[in-house]
């Protein structure tokens, strides 16, 4: 993963043991308000979840923090090391 992105899966644990990105930082989006100091501000940020709902959610989030945020509206399935993407229109 290049140096300058920053991954954060705002899934709750349990759905990340199904599988998730290699280099992805998992913070539940209900704590993200409160374990921003854990997100570098000098890289891109780019939030993901399951269907792109909380994602959004996490994107006006740390928007309004100051991050540098871009959000997956896709559904995406894990099982294990593998994942499935499907765009959302």
């Amino acid at each position: 993963m290049p140096d300058k992105y920053f991954i954060l899966d705002v899934r709750e644990p349990d759905e990340v043991q199904q599988g998730a990105f290699k280099f992805a930082k998992n913070i539940p989006l209900g704590e993200l308000k409160g374990r921003l100091n854990e997100i570098p501000k000098d890289k891109v940020v780019l939030v993901h979840c399951t269907t792109g709902i909380r994602a959004e959610m996490a994107y006006n989030i740390l928007k309004r923090a100051g991050f540098n945020v871009y959000y997956v509206n896709a559904k995406i399935e894990f099982e294990g090391d593998k994942f499935k993407i499907e765009p959302k229109d």
